[in-house]
């Protein structure tokens, strides 16, 4: 594999854009970056939908290799199996793309949840010239990666999901397709503020954890909510323990900032316990397994997420995107990660085309196209801030007659 080293001399853009937030985005395709006149986006939009009718090998198969590190076994191994059929769906539209020139050559490794197995893959990544690479889900298993990347100059660093605050600016070389978890907190305190007097909080001890909460506390803080409790989940803990020292400070709310198999147990336990106040989950990627194994104790109580991620936005390039993935697999991506890794691979796509003229694929030229992309995604628009994360865009879904509906998404 020869990938160039050198940094192409062309001038770096600036970050500074006319990205225009809160406005109605049009419906584009994968393959096209915004912002554009409305004409110009009908004729692209024709062209686009003739191209998915009649796709056809790409004329020009310049490869690009690009890295995949996720938890494909272990406790996070569905999560991360989802990331990949992403990744895999959106690099098979790419390199069957009548006018793309590119061929997408996938390096797929498994860190297993494990932080040290994820950073000796990005090691051998990096000392064989792959100049990106999309990984890892957890803040915990991203971290040590995205510090490390500030070390090379060859390879950069894509988190399709990892949000924790420590690794927001991390590098020069990082980059979160996740809003940074402090907008998280932000949601869910507005919402709390509206419908809870006395809140507690329950979270995973890690990282993003932390994060959520201390932005959580701060932003209450400003208002009368009263925060009963916020109690760490380590992972030997006594669930049922914890959960009762939670409700013996008499919350109307509970926040449950959890995204391994102990929500399941935390739920059901707080059931088990006769809580019947109000319960809102940040993790949005387990919610039909809860809704099919604990479909009794998620009636006890009112129940909404308010997840650190939009699954999936409205208009026709996500319908395209629901429909392949359905076809390929034979699953529903919309509750789950596959979208924000399907966004991962069209936004390295995306970069590359912003390059040189002369083809060259490298860590610079992809960096350079990532500093100034524009792109709507199906898991909403992502436009890199000076700090290389995308700005948020969420969701709020309610438990109702036995599964979880969506009720809004908020892009911002």
């Amino acid at each position: 594999m020869k990938i160039s080293s050198k940094r192409d001399m062309r001038p770096v853009n600036s970050r500074k854009s006319n990205w225009k937030r809160g406005k109605h985005y049009p419906d584009i395709s994968p393959f096209t970056t915004i912002p554009m006149s409305h004409n110009l986006a009908l004729v692209l939009g024709f062209v686009v939908i003739c191209l998915y009718i009649s796709p056809v090998l790409a004329q020009n198969n310049t490869p690009l290799y690009c890295g995949v590190i996720l938890p494909l076994s272990g406790d996070l191994g569905t999560s991360g199996q989802e990331f990949l059929s992403g990744i895999e769906l959106a690099a098979g539209e790419i390199n069957t793309h009548r006018e793309s020139e590119y061929h997408v050559q996938l390096e797929v490794r498994d860190d297993a949840g494990d932080a040290g197995t994820a950073l000796s893959h990005f090691k051998e990544m990096q000392a064989s010239g792959i100049p990106v690479v999309i990984g890892s889900f957890t803040t915990a298993v991203t971290l040590n990666m995205a510090k490390d990347s500030e070390q090379s100059e060859s390879t950069v660093l894509i988190a399709p999901h990892a949000n924790g605050m420590a690794l927001y600016g991390i590098s020069s070389r990082f980059y979160q397709v996740n809003t940074p978890v402090i907008n998280l907190g932000r949601f869910v305190s507005e919402w709390v503020s509206y419908t809870a007097e006395r809140v507690a909080i329950l979270y995973i001890d890690n990282e993003y954890g932390r994060s959520l909460v201390d932005g959580m506390v701060s932003d209450l803080a400003k208002g009368t909510v009263q925060v009963t409790g916020t109690e760490p989940i380590p992972d030997d803990a006594d669930i049922d323990k914890l959960v009762q020292e939670t409700l013996d400070g008499g919350p109307d709310t509970v926040v449950v900032a959890v995204y391994d198999s102990r929500l399941e147990e935390i739920l059901t336990s707080l059931a088990d316990a006769g809580y019947r106040g109000q319960v809102v989950l940040t993790e949005a990627g387990g919610m039909r397994n809860l809704a099919s194994n604990i479909t009794d104790s998620l009636s006890q109580f009112s129940i909404c997420t308010i997840s650190a991620s939009t699954s999936l936005v409205q208009g026709a390039h996500t319908n395209r995107f629901v429909t392949a993935y359905r076809e390929k697999y034979g699953r529903d991506p919309s509750e789950g990660y596959a979208g924000y890794g399907y966004d991962s691979m069209m936004i390295v796509y995306h970069a590359v085309l912003q390059g040189p003229a002369n083809g060259t694929i490298s860590g610079y030229s992809i960096r350079d196209g990532l500093d100034t992309i524009q792109y709507y995604g199906v898991t909403g628009p992502k436009v890199f801030d000076e700090k290389n994360a995308v700005g948020p865009a969420m969701d709020r879904w309610v438990f109702k007659d036995g599964k979880f509906e969506l009720m809004s998404t908020s892009v911002l």
